[in-house]
């Protein structure tokens, strides 16, 4: 596979606005990237025991866009009648699920163009997660958004091809380093992209599942969704199960 292939424009050239990220602005709100965003990520590059695991940029380019290739073609496998079955995930629909993993790719657009929400200054991917997981209403908050836009994605499969194309057009123009304004703080688009990619894959699996299809990733996007995955919780249960020594246990989310 290569990049994803040229897709039909939608009819809204602004974007799908039910889509759009909490509290984001969509004109440019910054004249230039934050210097001190980027010469605070230089001083953890190093890779330190301990320390922060940078995502490597050009692997999560790829991983994203293989994603989005994936997921492009898991939407187009989807019968009309699957749409609005409930309990794709939990309760929701499969309508309300593919709107919510179409937000992993306008929450770019959106946070790319959003003053800074916070002094925070997040180092990787696992650290914007951690973060933004801490609030104990994450989930409730996620859910409630999923299902309004859900309500509003008339169209799903014109609405993805028109959104990944727009987005990825703007990815490609945008630098590793670039400041992404995101709620939970500010994140080069490298470090953010990788939780999109994380995002992309795990719910292009769940729509998989919920609509018969095979779960299956491109690889290059399911080795980034491990690798941020595994900082999140403790490696050892991981390895015990991977090896056949102990099953994780029933109850186990590293994404809490």
């Amino acid at each position: 596979m290569g990049r994803v292939p040229r897709v039909r424009r939608w009819h809204r050239a602004s974007g799908a606005p039910h889509l759009q990220p909490r509290g984001a602005q969509l004109e440019p709100a910054l004249p230039a990237p934050l210097p001190r965003l980027r010469s605070g990520l230089r001083d953890i590059r190093a890779r330190r025991v301990g320390g922060p695991m940078l995502q490597h940029p050009a692997e999560v380019r790829a991983a994203f866009e293989e994603g989005a290739a994936t997921l492009l073609r898991t939407l187009r496998a989807i019968t009309p009648e699957l749409w609005d079955r409930r309990a794709a995930l939990g309760e929701w629909s499969t309508r309300e699920l593919a709107a919510h993993t179409l937000r992993a790719f306008v929450t770019i657009e959106g946070y790319l163009a959003a003053p800074p929400a916070t002094d925070r200054v997040l180092a990787d991917a696992a650290e914007y997660y951690a973060t933004a997981l801490s609030d104990p209403t994450a989930h409730q908050g996620v859910a409630a958004r999923a299902r309004q836009a859900g309500r509003q994605l008339i169209d799903p499969v014109g609405e993805a091809e028109a959104t990944i194309e727009r987005v990825l057009a703007q990815i490609a123009a945008t630098a590793d380093d670039e400041p992404v304004n995101t709620f939970a703080g500010q994140i080069t688009l490298a470090e953010y992209l990788a939780t999109r990619v994380v995002e992309v894959g795990v719910h292009t699996l769940d729509l998989q599942r919920a609509t018969g299809q095979r779960a299956e990733l491109h690889p290059d996007t399911a080795a980034v969704v491990l690798s941020v995955l595994i900082q999140l919780t403790s490696p050892v249960p991981v390895i015990l199960a991977l090896t056949g020594r102990v099953p994780l246990p029933d109850s186990f989310n590293a994404l809490g």
